[in-house]
Formats: structure tokens, sequence, C-alpha cells
């Protein structure tokens, strides 16, 4: 039997993280996510996400994942990307390197 206090560990899929993120949105930014959402959809071009709801969406993911995402590193390869950057996809696969269950592509 397990510790009342005991963290049942869950193994994300990239659909499950996906989902979760969308669902989180509107929470972190209720004013700019008016509209369907979408794996390819951009926080920063298509929801016009400032600095403030990029670090309340960090927080809000950490909290949500039980992690803490090196999110520094994330920006700093999504600036560098030639397609559209900052999408839910790309956050989805940030969140599964950090828990070990995928890599960044």
């Amino acid at each position: 039997m397990q510790p009342a206090n005991a963290r049942t560990i869950h193994s994300w899929t990239q659909g499950e993280i996906i989902e979760v993120l969308i669902r989180l949105l509107p929470q972190v930014a209720p004013l700019k996510v008016t509209g369907p959402v979408f794996p390819e959809t951009s926080l920063a071009q298509d929801l016009d996400f400032d600095s403030l709801d990029t670090i309340e969406m960090l927080i809000a993911v950490n909290e949500e994942f039980a992690v803490t995402l090196d999110f520094e590193a994330w920006l700093e390869a999504e600036s560098r990307r030639k397609d559209t950057p900052f999408t839910i996809r790309s956050l989805s696969l940030c969140i599964l390197e950090t828990l070990g269950e995928g890599d960044i592509r």
C-alpha cells in the first residue's frame, strides 16, 4: 500500500500533454484564447502571448506536470526555428524531454 502522500507516476504521451496544454491556455490567458487551439497554434504569433503570459504558462505547466522546465532553453531553441516557433506541439516536446519520455526535435 502506498503512503497517502505518494504521487502516482504517470507516463505521459505527447497527445495527452497537448490536451492538457490546450486546457490550460484559457485559464492562463482567457482574453487571448477565445477560439479553438491546435497543436500548431503559436503562443507568440497566434495568441499574442507576451512575457507575462509566457511566465504564467510556465508556472501552470510546472504545477500541472510537477516538473521544472528549462524554459529558457526552450525559448532559445524556438527563437532559432525557421518554421513557426513557440507552438503547443513544441512546448509538449519540451515537457516530454523534461519528463524523460521524449526528445525535442
